[in-house]
């Protein structure tokens, strides 16, 4: 896995790029909450709608983010994010509730919100597909990770040992203290991802998604890692947990290149 916090970039907008997929036709980023329009507490680039900040503000910075990196206006497709396991397929059913989308259509982008939950993006090498999934603790122990892989495969022919997969920042196991019951859960799963320290559980939900990701066939260098905690680094991410639930979304992107 391979995981550096030396990948930010300013332009066109503060956001994150992996050197794995830079250069090949395919337009990715990990947005950071700069750059935007919206007041505290949801400064300043929130895209979430589903926060208090104003429907106006989200719109003028989803404006600014497609003027940005050039994209024809109106033409991000997102979802209505549930913490499940369902996948959605862009053009078909992005209306609809789910947690991954998937498309093979060029000048599309598509992409999840997220505040502390893992964005995953994935691309197969003939670069003909490409997918974001919004993974939280509740969707990783779901399936929404190995079911997203799936329908590349079923939709398009990917397979997944020709994947590439971008973590993308999320809130570390610094951070994230969890219940015993949702330990157990993971303890079923993904024994290695929970760290116990002075009676507290804590959850690499990253380290999952690797794990998941690994498991699912997708080779170990073919993986990146942000390394970014979205808790840890309020200055650039909204977080959640950290805010207290009183924060924006930011989002994590990607698109075939014609």
């Amino acid at each position: 896995m391979k995981n550096s916090r030396d990948f930010l970039k300013e332009r066109p907008l503060p956001h994150l790029a992996s050197p794995l997929l830079s250069g090949i036709g395919v337009v990715h980023g990990f947005m950071t909450r700069k750059g935007g329009v919206s007041p505290s507490p949801f400064d300043s680039l929130n895209l979430g709608t589903n926060t208090e900040d104003k429907e106006e503000n989200v719109i003028k910075n989803k404006e600014l983010y497609e003027r940005s990196f050039s994209f024809k206006s109106g033409t991000l497709k997102t979802l209505t994010q549930v913490h499940g396991n369902k996948v959605a397929v862009a053009g078909d059913d992005t209306d609809t509730e789910a947690d991954a989308i998937i498309t093979d259509q060029h000048d599309l982008p598509i992409g999840v919100l997220t505040a502390d939950c893992v964005p995953i993006l994935l691309c197969n090498e003939d670069k003909k597909a490409v997918g974001a999934v919004h993974a939280g603790w509740r969707g990783m122990v779901g399936g929404i990770i190995e079911n997203t892989i799936e329908a590349l495969k079923e939709r398009y022919g990917a397979k997944a040992d020709e994947l590439t997969a971008l973590i993308g920042p999320a809130i570390g196991p610094c951070c994230y203290e969890v219940s015993e019951d949702v330990a157990e859960q993971f303890r079923e799963k993904l024994h290695n991802v929970i760290r116990v320290q002075d009676d507290n559980i804590f959850l690499d939900l990253p380290s999952g998604a690797f794990s998941i990701l690994s498991k699912a066939g997708v080779r170990a260098e073919k993986i990146w890692s942000s390394g970014h905690c979205t808790s840890c680094e309020t200055d650039l991410f909204f977080s959640y947990r950290k805010e207290n639930g009183k924060t924006g979304r930011q989002l994590s992107f990607i698109m075939i290149k014609e």
